[in-house]
């Protein structure tokens, strides 16, 4: 038996083990088979689908996307079907994927989020609830965009009492007081931390005087937030016990490794995916020559690692 075959990139959250730490943000990935001609599904440590809402959403007006330096704004406005198209017509499909689905709800408030996560908890299909609380490009009453404290804990709080499934809370580098936030997510029942999403901005045509993005502002992702998202990691990695998936222009297995030595259980592509539709496989095997060159066995070798001593 090779040194390689007895690396074990597996990582646990919770009462879910994940065949390695790689996995794609919401919103990047296609809700079925719109990648499985580049990816192998069944390689990545879980499959995160775009974010659901109860009812359908058309979303925001053209155009949503603009490429800027090193990054991406987009303002999608989280169009999707709904939760019962979702499950009727979705989970058909993902369901034969072999490897972990985490489905990402989002809602107008704390009640509609726990009634949507009560029905998701009967779909056998679904490994985890990744509840997004963060989306910057919604202006809208009947989506929920927890930006204080108080709001977070009582939708977690909520959700919670609602589903036995693993809970992944998302959270905005925006919110007031961050790390208060992600204590009291902790405290209020989520299983892990998912962050960072997207950061607000914009950018103006200067010929027309007007906006790139028809809802003005948009999320910036790309490699141009990771030094940000890394960060975040980090930090809350010093103050609290809890599993993170980490994300924020990730292209390459050296991006996610830096997330993983900062303590990252998880690591998700994102914006890389739609230059490199390979990108999280990529990582996956970038990973494992990772490990085999510097001789370790599995990923609590290197997982929190970071040495900060001069």
């Amino acid at each position: 038996m090779s040194q390689k075959s007895k690396i074990d990139l597996s990582t646990k959250i919770g009462d879910v083990t994940f065949k390695n730490p790689i996995t794609v943000a919401s919103g990047t990935f296609g809700n079925t088979d719109e990648y499985e001609p580049y990816v192998d599904f069944g390689e990545l440590g879980a499959f995160v689908t775009k974010t659901i809402t109860l009812n359908p959403r058309v979303g925001n007006p053209m155009p949503r996307i603009f490429e800027t330096p090193s990054g991406m704004l987009n303002a999608i406005g989280l169009e999707n079907k709904g939760l019962e198209d979702y499950i009727e017509n979705k989970l058909p499909y993902l369901s034969k994927i072999k490897t972990n689905l985490i489905t990402s709800i989002a809602g107008k408030d704390a009640s509609e989020l726990a009634g949507m996560a009560k029905r998701l908890d009967s779909c056998n299909e679904v490994s985890a609830i990744e509840l997004n609380l963060s989306c910057p490009n919604i202006r809208d009453k009947n989506v929920k965009v927890a930006k204080h404290a108080e709001e977070v804990e009582r939708v977690v709080k909520e959700v919670r009492q609602c589903t036995n499934k693993l809970l992944i809370t998302k959270l905005s580098p925006e919110m007031d007081f961050f790390m208060e936030v992600a204590e009291l997510s902790v405290k209020s029942g989520t299983d892990a931390l998912s962050m960072i999403n997207t950061i607000k901005g914009m950018a103006i045509n200067v010929n027309t005087l007007k906006p790139m993005l028809s809802n003005v502002t948009g999320g910036l992702s790309g490699p141009a937030v990771r030094p940000i998202a890394l960060r975040y990691v980090y930090e809350v990695k010093q103050h609290l016990d809890i599993p993170v998936i980490g994300m924020g222009g990730v292209a390459s297995w050296r991006d996610a490794m830096e997330f993983i030595i900062a303590g990252a259980h998880m690591v998700a592509t994102g914006t890389s995916n739609f230059v490199n539709p390979r990108a999280p496989q990529d990582c996956v095997e970038g990973i494992e020559n990772y490990m085999q060159e510097k001789g370790y066995s599995s990923m609590k070798d290197i997982r929190g690692k970071l040495q900060t001593s001069v």
